[in-house]
């Protein structure tokens, strides 16, 4: 019973450090992230991304923490233009860097697009 017991407590850690090596990096790394464009407020964006995610913290920055469960990402295009109007409410592909903020996490977006 104990071997037994070791084998998934093994099983177990090793799907957590899995799960951690899919949490995505801050800048300057690109990601891409899909889920819903949402308007906040009168000239500010979010993404709902399909699936909550988690982030690695960059060492030496204490403003990019690791964050685990975010469910909701601050939207800025990287050339200071907003995302097209027609885009709110849709499901999107938004490319760009994460950034430790205020209120949460930044994507400074190279691109916001309608999802395939």
């Amino acid at each position: 019973m104990t071997r037994a017991l070791v084998v998934c407590l093994l099983a177990i850690a090793a799907l957590a450090r899995a799960a951690d090596d899919d949490c995505l990096q801050y800048e300057p790394s690109v990601v891409e992230l899909r889920g819903k464009l949402v308007a906040e407020g009168d000239d500010a964006f979010a993404l709902v991304p399909d699936h909550p995610f988690c982030t690695h913290a960059t060492a030496g920055n204490g403003m990019n923490p690791a964050v685990s469960g975010v469910k909701r990402v601050q939207l800025a295009l990287s050339d200071g233009q907003k995302p097209s109007e027609k885009l709110l409410g849709m499901h999107v592909v938004a490319r760009g860097s994460l950034f430790g903020a205020r209120g949460g996490i930044l994507l400074i977006a190279e691109k916001v697009s309608a999802a395939p």
